[in-house]
Parts: structure tokens; C-alpha cells; sequence
């Protein structure tokens, strides 16, 4: 059973995915990384420097162009079309790269897998899914994490918190929802909890 992850940026889902894949024995997919691999893709680099100019991709004495995720992070978040423009640029490719990683895990001895993707129902990721498990944190908690993580300005997080689906839509959409407002701890009880419902319920389909 593949479960789609999602959640704010800040809102802790790469942690949950972690945790299913440490204590779980689920196989993980992350979005991010998906995302790494394609800005190595010299056609999307060009793409992106056609777009929003040589400082997203500067280059590189030997390497070639290298994307600068901060800056093209902070050019791309700057406006709405920046945002429709980035993803109309990224998300076919990625797309291209999360099919490629599911075929892989297929032939694995795996009973569940996570797709780890902050904008799952943004790129149209959930029909690839079987359920969707969204991760929910109020906004100044989450702004709060990613300054202290990526060393971001808190004005830039917001832009991008601003840009991605609204908490309420994201949890009306989802099948299963964990609230991460307290510490590990607590954190970890509810992704256990929500893994022995999942068990349940399969051996009810049994």
C-alpha cells in the first residue's frame, strides 16, 4: 500500500517519513531529493535560467550550470506567476522521476510506501497514492522551524508558506491527518498509533 505524505513546509512530514521508514519498514520516497536529481538535468537548469534569469543556475568553471536553490527560491516565491512558472518547468520532470522511483520500489519486499511530497496535490501526485496522510503545524511554529533549520528570512518562508495549499483544504483532502504541535514524543505516539490502525485495517481486508 502506497501512503502519499504531506504537509507545510515546516509542518514536520519529513520526519514522520523518517520515522516510518526507521521503526516501520516502510520504503520512502522524498520529493526533495526527486527534486535534486531533476536540477541536475541540464535541459531543466536551461529551462529555469530561461525563466528567471543566470543567478538561479549560475555556472561553474567545469561543471556546467549548478541551480542555486536559495536563489532560485527566492526569485521563483516571489510572485504567483513565479510559482506557476517554476512548477510548469519542474513538475513534468519530477513527475517523469517519482513514476521511475515507484517502478523501482515495486519489485522490492515491501509491505507499504510513503511518498514524501509537500505539494502532493499540487502536482497531481495523489492518483498515485492509495491513501494520503496529511501533517499539520500551526504557521509560527512551522516559520519558527525552517528559520532555525535553513537559515531562511522569516518574510521568504511565508511566501512560500503562502504558495502552497491552505491547511484547511490540505486536511478536508487527506484520508488521515497528525497534528505535530507538541515534542518528539508525542510526535512518535501518534505516527505508532496511526501505524497500528493501518495494520488493522489491512488484516481486515485479509
Amino acid at each position: 500500500m502506497i501512503f502519499g505524505l504531506t504537509g507545510g513546509i515546516g509542518s514536520g512530514k519529513s520526519t514522520v517519513s523518517q520515522y516510518l521508514v526507521r521503526k516501520c519498514g516502510f520504503f520512502a520516497i522524498d520529493a526533495d531529493v526527486l527534486t535534486r536529481e531533476v536540477h541536475g538535468d541540464a535541459a531543466v537548469c536551461e529551462a529555469l535560467v530561461a525563466a528567471f534569469g543566470d543567478e538561479v543556475a549560475p555556472q561553474r568553471v567545469g561543471l556546467g550550470r549548478c541551480v542555486d536553490r536559495s536563489a532560485l527560491g527566492r526569485v521563483a516565491f516571489g510572485s504567483a506567476e513565479g510559482v506557476a512558472q517554476l512548477n510548469r518547468i519542474m513538475h513534468p520532470a519530477l513527475e517523469a522521476r517519482l513514476c521511475e522511483a515507484l517502478e523501482r520500489a515495486s519489485t522490492g519486499d515491501w509491505a507499504h510506501g510513503v511518498v514524501d511530497a509537500a505539494l502532493l496535490y499540487e502536482a497531481g501526485w495523489a492518483r498515485f497514492v492509495d491513501r494520503v496522510v496529511a501533517v499539520v503545524a500551526p504557521p509560527q511554529m512551522r516559520i519558527e522551524r525552517v528559520a532555525s533549520r535553513d537559515g531562511l528570512p522569516r518574510e521568504q518562508i511565508a511566501k512560500r508558506m503562502a504558495s502552497q495549499i491552505g491547511v484547511g483544504e490540505m486536511c478536508r483532502r487527506a484520508d488521515d491527518i497528525i497534528y505535530n504541535v507538541g515534542g518528539m514524543d508525542a510526535l512518535e505516539r501518534q505516527i505508532s498509533a496511526w501505524c497500528a490502525k493501518i495494520a488493522v485495517r489491512m488484516r481486515a481486508r485479509a
